[in-house]
């Protein structure tokens, strides 16, 4: 897989839990459901950028790491904001999206 295949995969991963967060906020789909898949997702995000062989320069790796401890907070939240969940996860999308 290319480097570039691989950026669409996970480009692909955070637009499908951006969906579903998006269903969770119009009540279409379960919290724990939502919640399960958004955090497993962080915190193996947050796995790979704690390994000292990651290749990702060291500010965005810290910003990328502060983002997913803020969206793990707001998973705890008694009442999550699901709309900014869902925006947030679509904004990561976009930006791992490969551009032409």
């Amino acid at each position: 897989m290319t480097p570039r295949d691989a950026r669409a995969c996970e480009a692909a991963l955070f637009h499908a839990l951006g969906l579903m967060l998006a269903r969770v906020a119009g009540g279409g789909a379960t919290r724990m459901e939502v919640s399960g898949a958004v955090s497993r997702l962080w915190r193996a995000v947050g796995a790979a950028l704690a390994k000292p062989d990651c290749a990702l320069p060291a500010g965005p790796r810290a910003s990328l790491a502060r983002l997913g401890q803020a969206v793990l907070g707001e998973l705890e939240a008694a009442s999550p904001d699901w709309t900014r969940l869902a925006a947030v996860h679509e904004q990561v999308a976009g930006a791992l999206a490969p551009r032409h």
